[in-house]
């Protein structure tokens, strides 16, 4: 790593943590002592803005580094102007939870997923066994799965299993009522009408009507539509940019290479579902007083949430891209400020789901992290009020 590099890492992991109490333990940053805080941040995050610019095209592009990582790969296969990201890892999931190998122990996990929030992203859970009849994909088979939303329409992308030899997919696919639709090099294009797959009893059968596999990546794309498919085609061919490229997106992914379970949002469709003041006037109120003590939200451009699993205990991330370091600073502690205390919209309180978090900051990226206790409140969905990821 070049020595400028390593001096953005330690910048952007180490002097912004914010700490939250004394010992083991941190203490959120009050609102004078931001202030007082002021001068400093401002010489520390030009120093960070000198320091990556010194650093030229590394600090963006080693965001995505770990090259076996499911969100690693995604990135570098989905287009650029995806707005919605969500990933499931389930190969992942199966080394938390255990493999699923007996029908009784496939039941289990996709049952402990759900359980412990890791499959809320998911579309091949909900049909996971007949999935596994007709495709021979399912939780205790594939790698990952992730469906992918641009303005023109969303993909879904399977990671394989690597038992599964292509001779065995082409099978299965003519058995069901595929018809082969040609392809370029290896790739192999499939098309059906959506009436046997309904027939069949498979939930959105349409996002499986048109099918690509692309043996070289061990993935099949799916899609409604060809184009939809040939978005993400073309981005593996290398004729169209991927969404590892955008550097704000890219920054927003790092902190969350390890997680079983992302969704990742640009602005637009992040902010709403999370604004406290769409479950009515109570919640409103409650936002506006924490708020006049925290400090306001400023709108993010892009925000994920995911969870890491080790089987027993979980954490979960909130990271959201700004345009400059400096704001991602002040909303980092903002933020932090707004994760304690009643769950504004939802019942309980906040550190019933979510305890012990930390605030630091990733180049342009306010990260949020927290132990999560399993068994709480569902937060994976994206919808629900959770006002420290909101926008106002």
């Amino acid at each position: 790593m070049p020595p400028a590099a390593r001096i953005v890492r330690s910048l952007a992991m180490d002097v912004f943590s914010i700490p939250r109490s004394t010992g083991d333990r941190r203490r959120v940053v009050t609102m004078t002592e931001r202030t007082a805080r002021r001068p400093l941040v401002a010489v520390v995050v030009t120093a960070l803005v000198l320091v990556a610019a010194l650093a030229g095209g590394w600090w963006a592009s080693a965001q995505v580094d770990s090259r076996g990582a499911p969100l690693v790969r995604l990135a570098s296969l989905v287009p650029a102007d995806v707005h919605t990201v969500n990933l499931t890892d389930w190969a992942g999931i199966r080394d938390a939870l255990g493999e699923g190998g007996t029908a009784e122990q496939r039941s289990d996990l996709v049952a402990t997923a759900q359980t412990r929030d890791l499959s809320s992203r998911s579309v091949v859970s909900p049909s996971a066994e007949l999935l596994d009849e007709l495709f021979g994909w399912a939780p205790w088979s594939i790698g990952w799965e992730a469906f992918v939303q641009t303005p023109t329409g969303g993909a879904l992308i399977i990671s394989l299993p690597e038992s599964q030899s292509m001779r065995d997919l082409a099978d299965r696919l003519t058995e069901v009522g595929y018809e082969r639709a040609g392809g370029d090099g290896d790739v192999q294009r499939w098309t059906i009408d959506s009436a046997p797959l309904r027939a069949a009893g498979l939930a959105g059968e349409g996002v499986f009507t048109r099918l690509a596999v692309v043996p070289g990546e061990r993935i099949a794309v799916s899609a409604v539509d060809d184009a939809s498919v040939d978005r993400v085609l073309a981005v593996i061919d290398g004729r169209a940019p991927a969404l590892a490229g955008e550097p704000l997106a890219a920054d927003v992914l790092a902190p969350l290479r390890k997680a079983v379970t992302v969704l990742a949002q640009t602005e637009e469709f992040a902010c709403g579902p999370a604004d406290p003041a769409g479950v009515g006037e109570d919640a409103r109120a409650q936002a506006d007083a924490a708020l006049a003590r925290t400090g306001p939200l400023t709108p993010y451009r892009w925000s994920a949430r995911a969870v890491a699993d080790d089987g027993d205990e979980q954490q979960m991330t909130f990271a959201f891209g700004f345009d400059t370091a400096g704001v991602a600073a002040e909303q980092a502690a903002v933020r932090q400020g707004l994760a304690t205390g009643p769950f504004i919209g939802r019942t309980g309180r906040v550190d019933d789901a979510l305890r012990d978090g930390t605030a630091a900051l990733r180049g342009t990226t306010a990260v949020l992290t927290f132990d999560r206790a399993p068994d709480s409140a569902v937060l994976m969905t994206g919808t629900g009020p959770v006002l420290f990821a909101a926008c106002r």
